[in-house]
């Protein structure tokens, strides 16, 4: 899914979705079952970079959740000089988190180091 970032000159985003570990790689689900990459990628051009990988046995809590997206963020902000978008799908956690942080329908960002952030919502398809 997505955090947006503005990289100097260049507009970004950070996407970020869990994912269950595929069965064919043969690991052991009792350490791990699950993925979380996180990627800053370009809103307005084709580059991405890693920014974040995590590992765990279940899906990560809003709270724990709502911690690692700041401290992504906080980590990009030495080479950053503007965050401007989040974006994630509607899972139960990403909702949750987003409610926690004071977003709603009528105020759709959050400010974070006097920075407004807008969160985009990815649509249910179905």
């Amino acid at each position: 899914m997505s955090l947006n970032v503005l990289l100097v000159t260049m507009s970004g985003m950070t996407m970020w979705k869990e994912l269950r570990i595929s069965d064919d790689l043969q690991q052991d689900d009792e350490a791990c079952k699950l993925h979380h990459p996180f990627m800053v990628r370009g809103m307005m051009s084709t580059w991405k970079q890693p920014s974040g990988y995590f590992l765990s046995h279940s899906t990560i809590k809003p709270k724990v959740l709502h911690r690692v997206l700041i401290t992504l963020l906080k980590s990009c902000n030495p080479w950053t000089s503007h965050k401007k978008q989040i974006s994630g799908d509607r899972t139960f956690n990403n909702c949750s988190m987003f409610r926690n942080i004071g977003v709603t329908i009528d105020k759709p960002y959050f400010i974070h180091l006097e920075s407004d952030i807008l969160v985009m919502v990815d649509p249910r398809i179905y």
